[in-house]
């Protein structure tokens, strides 16, 4: 043993031997500096790096982007420590914390020098999302090299630019955030999810639920990337949503927001995402970009639109998507708006998102139920008579009735049943103001009378129907058989002209 004191020299008897206290602090020192002396290999002993994982986001407004480049945090993210002369990973399963904070530890018993790789993907969020390149593999970012033999600890921040990274980021925390909210809403886990983004690509943004996949336009031919439109990401993910917990049956193809005559299936699938994407932002704001500027944009709380200005009028009926998502919208809101045609209580129903999900997870689903297409109209049956939903009533009628009519969603009985019958048919008047009929509840039929002269020939016809109905008309004489049958024209309505046999 050595002691060493300040400004003397001391002997001791080691084993038998005298050793000068000069000569062994020489010894000591000399070996201390073989043990920390840089070396071409790691320390072998256990590391740590931590750091703040950021990537630049795009703020916009209705007009479009607007130019501010916030940062927000790389949450949940894969977190790798790379031996840069190998690209071995020396850690094990890491990620970023909510905050976007890491901290990794590893030991390095080959060649120094690593560097940090963080992954577009996720191991530990809500559910497992990952963003792949053209070759299907996860986006990354790295860090400069870290020399792992000259310390015990680093720090190492990284930040994802808008042109380095940062909108596969965006898409990572766009999807975890939509995914965070569906896993407020059910306990049932949702399965991994794959986004495909690239610079350039053609391929368009749509959800595929044959892979369980989003795939993103990235700027094609005409400069539009959606990597950064928020909206437009968290719609597709409620198209997810719906694949996975709901039930869709739309027969998909193009469709436009002025236009108020789709498919009731078109309708409820396209407003479903409309709205999801606005629940699950907590805004009603949509906004889809061109460049920077908006190419469309509305809000679904007062139905304004720099793009659209027609849109409330426009917005009708459960045969337009925004009409189905604005519904929709002023059920789960909090916000009451006196609404689209200034009418008071247009908007007193402040559900949330619960009772919603409540209806397209359970009575969408309901085998036993009845339901043949999903529409907006299934959703009102589903809201006032679920037998398999956790309320079977989730109540507010003359509210929800008061909501819809804003919208002219034509939910309820007319004012002339029961009419389903020939002893309980309407009279009707021959060349008066045609009488106004809803076919509601599914299955409805309406039947009206008029005496008939021989030899008369009488034109009947169905017209200005709206919200999906599709007619068709018999005539049925005295003894209840047909003698005749419309022709199915080509916008639904029914039409027989013929004289009295």
């Amino acid at each position: 043993m050595i002691r060493l004191m300040s400004g003397h020299l001391q002997w001791r008897e080691m084993r038998g031997r005298f050793v000068s206290a000069r000569i062994a602090r020489f010894l000591v020192l000399f070996m201390a500096a073989l043990i920390i002396l840089p070396g071409s290999g790691g320390t072998g002993s256990l590391v740590t790096v931590t750091g703040l994982l950021q990537y630049e986001d795009k703020a916009f407004d209705k007009n479009g982007f607007t130019g501010a480049l916030p940062k927000k945090p790389i949450r949940f993210a894969t977190v790798q420590v790379v031996r840069n002369s190998d690209a071995v990973v020396l850690n094990a399963a890491d990620a970023s914390d909510v905050n976007g904070y890491y901290s990794v530890t590893f030991t390095n018993t080959g060649p120094a020098v690593v560097y940090i790789r963080v992954l577009a993907g996720t191991i530990i969020a809500a559910g497992q999302v990952q963003i792949l390149n053209p070759s299907s593999s996860l986006y990354s970012v790295t860090s400069p090299p870290i020399d792992d033999s000259t310390g015990m600890t680093f720090t190492r921040d990284l930040t994802a630019t808008t042109t380095n990274g940062g909108g596969a980021f965006n898409l990572l925390d766009v999807m975890i955030s939509a995914a965070e909210f569906v896993n407020s809403l059910t306990a049932a886990a949702l399965p991994p999810l794959t986004v495909f983004w690239s610079a350039g690509s053609c391929d368009g943004t749509y959800f595929d639920p044959a892979d369980h996949s989003i795939h993103v336009l990235g700027g094609c031919t005409d400069g539009d990337t959606d990597e950064y439109d928020d909206a437009v990401l968290t719609h597709e993910f409620g198209h997810f949503a719906a694949s996975v917990y709901s039930r869709d049956d739309s027969p998909d193809g193009i469709h436009y927001l002025n236009d108020n005559t789709q498919d009731i299936r078109l309708s409820w699938s396209e407003g479903w995402g409309d709205f999801f994407s606005s629940a699950a932002r907590n805004d009603p704001l949509y906004v889809d970009t061109v460049g920077s500027a908006a190419s469309l944009s509305f809000n679904l709380e007062d139905l304004s639109s720099v793009t659209l200005p027609t849109l409330p009028t426009d917005a009708v009926y459960t045969t337009n998507e925004i009409s189905v998502a604005a519904a929709l919208w002023d059920i789960f809101d909090t916000t009451p708006f006196e609404s689209y045609a200034n009418v008071a209580g247009t908007d007193a129903v402040s559900a949330g998102m619960t009772p919603i999900w409540d209806v397209i997870a359970h009575y969408f689903t309901c085998a036993a139920c009845g339901i043949t297409n999903v529409s907006f109209e299934d959703f009102w049956d589903g809201w006032f008579n679920c037998p398999v939903c956790a309320t079977a009533n989730h109540g507010s009628p003359a509210e929800m009735a008061v909501l819809v009519a804003d919208r002219k969603m034509a939910l309820a009985v007319d004012g002339f049943e029961p009419d389903d019958t020939a002893a309980t048919a309407v009279p009707i008047a021959v060349n008066v103001a045609p009488q106004t009929h809803t076919l509601y509840p599914a299955g409805d039929t309406d039947q009206v009378s008029f005496p008939a002269a021989a030899g008369t020939t009488y034109t009947i016809e169905t017209s200005g129907l709206t919200n999906g109905a599709d007619t068709f008309i018999e005539v049925l004489d005295g003894n209840g058989n047909v003698v005749a049958k419309s022709q199915r024209a080509t916008d639904n309505t029914g039409l027989i002209e013929g004289g009295q046999p």
